[in-house]
């Protein structure tokens, strides 16, 4: 398993930390206030973190795969630990995951 960070910096930057391919950091110039989508994915499950900015960043987390009563993957969420005004998740995912990341543009995302 690895780790990864997801979080928000300044008004129009998604950052996502880790070992994964794809971990990056992503600009969110979108129309507000959903500024991208972060797709986490191994084999066949996958994960959906919806990215919300409206003067504070927070994130919804959506498994996309299989029939969960929780997440598949461990998942803690806090609040202003390593930016004030952004939510924080961690995650432990499997090694194989990928991630992507689409902007928000005009009628959906990119």
């Amino acid at each position: 398993m690895k780790s990864i960070k997801i979080y928000g910096a300044s008004d129009d930057l998604v950052e996502i930390e880790g070992d994964c391919k794809g971990c990056d950091e992503y600009g969110a110039v979108g129309s507000g206030p959903l500024m991208g989508v972060i797709t986490l994915k191994s084999g066949d499950d996958s994960i959906k973190v919806f990215c919300v900015y409206d003067g504070s960043w927070a994130f919804a987390v959506c498994p996309q795969s299989g029939d969960y009563e929780r997440m598949p993957w461990e998942t803690s969420f806090a609040f202003g630990v390593d930016v004030g005004y952004s939510q924080t998740i961690d995650m432990l995912v499997p090694d194989d995951c990928e991630v992507s990341f689409s902007p928000q543009i005009k009628g959906g995302t990119k």
